[in-house]
């Protein structure tokens, strides 16, 4: 306890008020104080103050600590509340502890009043971590579902069952269905129907029953709206710290766009194909037409010869291309 702590006491006894301080004082704990008897006051130095602990009597003219209590709980219930008071009831202790005290100290037996005091500041500080940690956690969890539901790609999980406790907004598009609710717990036999839902479940069990992951499946199916997609599915194994197998974490990237292109490709090369032996069937028939002319022109021009007339056909051209 090297800060300066502010200690909030209410009390109407100036004298009894000087004897906790001086106690404090004597165990060296460094402290600012601040004294009030009144509700107003209370409530008043709750945010002028910013008290680290609050130490309270019971019963006070206008006011009790009761009331102080439960004003506590109401505005400021992370700061250490403890009764220091000369006679309580039993009935009366168990109230205020259960309504959120955190000690009480008989003013007759102040030898417990520190050790209190240094539990109470102890347990102060690790509700502070714990709430600086849980709200770490809370903040990754926000990130990361925020990373998960704003992927293209479907994200989900499931349990060692095959069930799902995980789906991202992909997912539940593809699935057709307008929030996790409507599938948690359920497997892709529940959620699928006919062959695509046994397959991803045999899929599921497989990984889920030997470990080994199932890497970039190429799965088609017909999504909510009834449209033919294509993924290429990923599931991997969850395992604890044991290295027991706890569920599966999948991805699928749509590669419906990319099969389409594809599909179109292929026709593609199916009509060039067709074409080409088209224009090759064309071609020979052009040559052997040709070729035929050729010779044809040729008996001409030697029967030309026989005849002793002028060749009616120059091919002189036949010779250069050795044809």
């Amino acid at each position: 306890m090297e800060q300066t702590l502010h200690i909030l006491i209410v009390e109407d006894l100036e004298s009894d008020a000087e004897i906790l301080k001086r106690i404090i004082t004597r165990e060296g704990i460094k402290f600012v104080d601040r004294i009030v008897e009144t509700k107003e006051d209370f409530i008043e130095a709750l945010s002028s103050f910013s008290p680290d602990l609050i130490l309270s009597d019971y019963s006070l003219p206008q006011f009790n600590g009761m009331k102080a209590l439960l004003l506590r709980q109401e505005l400021a219930p992370q700061i250490p509340f403890m009764l220091v008071t000369g006679s309580i009831n039993e009935d009366i202790a168990v109230e205020c502890m259960k309504a959120g005290a955190d000690d009480y100290i008989i003013k007759q037996n102040l030898a417990r009043l520190i050790p209190a005091i240094r539990a109470a500041l102890l347990k102060q500080e690790s509700n502070r971590l714990r709430r600086e940690a849980e709200d770490a956690i809370r903040k990754e969890r926000i990130l990361l579902r925020t990373l998960i539901d704003n992927l293209p790609d479907t994200i989900f999980a499931k349990d060692i069952e095959g069930r799902k406790m995980l789906a991202n907004l992909t997912d539940l598009e593809i699935i057709g269905v307008g929030s996790e609710a409507e599938i948690m717990g359920k497997t892709d036999l529940e959620i699928f129907p006919g062959e695509i839902g046994e397959r991803g479940y045999a899929d599921d069990l497989t990984v889920l029953k030997t470990g080994e992951p199932i890497i970039n499946r190429e799965e088609d199916f017909i999504d909510g709206k009834g449209k033919h997609r294509w993924l290429h599915t990923s599931k991997i194994p969850l395992f604890d710290e044991q290295g027991m197998i706890t569920g599966l974490v999948g991805i699928g990237h749509d590669i419906t766009e990319r099969k389409h292109a594809e599909d179109e490709i292929r026709q593609k090369v199916e009509e060039l194909a067709k074409s080409n032996n088209e224009l090759t069937r064309f071609n020979r028939l052009a040559i052997g037409r040709e070729m035929r002319m050729i010779e044809i022109k040729k008996q001409c021009n030697y029967l030309a010869g026989q005849l002793g007339i002028e060749q009616p056909y120059p091919l002189a051209f036949l010779k250069d291309n050795k044809i």
